[in-house]
């Protein structure tokens, strides 16, 4: 008999983000952040961050078409990142470094 089941890998993203999170703040190394992510893992380092340092804005940021209602909910105010904002700030296909060698950006990660 054969059983098969998937796999979760868990890249520890979210974990990493609230480190950076608490970092930052501990070393009153901003006024303001903003969280771009619409993944509720974080989402419990927040209402942390805002009960520890109360003077720092937490802003939740989402990319274009996407929203998470709970990271809304508890972040001090939201912003949507445009469609127009992404275009604006793609990488151009080569670029050229002051000794005049060329980079490439990857196939993958063309527009």
């Amino acid at each position: 008999m054969r059983i098969s089941f998937m796999t979760h890998e868990e890249k520890e993203t979210d974990v990493a983000i609230a480190a950076q999170l608490f970092e930052l703040l501990h070393n009153k190394s901003c006024d303001a952040v903003a969280l771009v992510t619409g993944d509720t893992d974080v989402v419990p380092a927040v209402p942390m961050a805002k009960r520890l340092f109360p003077q720092v804005q937490i802003v939740a940021a989402f990319r274009y078409l996407r929203h998470n209602n709970e990271l809304a909910r508890i972040a001090a105010r939201t912003i949507s990142l445009s469609l127009q904002l992404y275009q604006s700030h793609i990488l151009p296909q080569t670029i050229t470094l002051p000794n005049g060698q060329n980079i490439s950006k990857p196939a993958k990660w063309w527009v």
